[in-house]
């Protein structure tokens, strides 16, 4: 799921729903210690990808696209 431009939310509850720093952190291979570290300690995990109005995606009314592709990228954590 790294590098894919999806990001663990850091919010205390499964409904905050704000993002950029300190409230997501992005999934990346350089970042893998520390998102480790950080899972250990939680009790749930919200995923996400934040899509912006503006992104071309948007744009040209990919959306249903964007977000197939999106959950078949969080397969690897909801099968076992």
């Amino acid at each position: 799921m790294a590098d894919q431009g999806l990001a663990l939310c850091l919010g205390s509850t499964p409904w905050e729903w704000k993002r950029g720093e300190g409230y997501t952190m992005e999934l990346t291979w350089e970042r893998k210690n520390e998102l480790q570290a950080l899972l250990d300690r939680r009790s749930f995990v919200k995923v996400a990808r934040f899509v912006p109005f503006d992104h071309q995606v948007v744009r040209e009314g990919r959306v249903p696209e964007l977000g197939r592709t999106t959950l078949r990228q969080f397969l690897p954590i909801l099968t076992p």
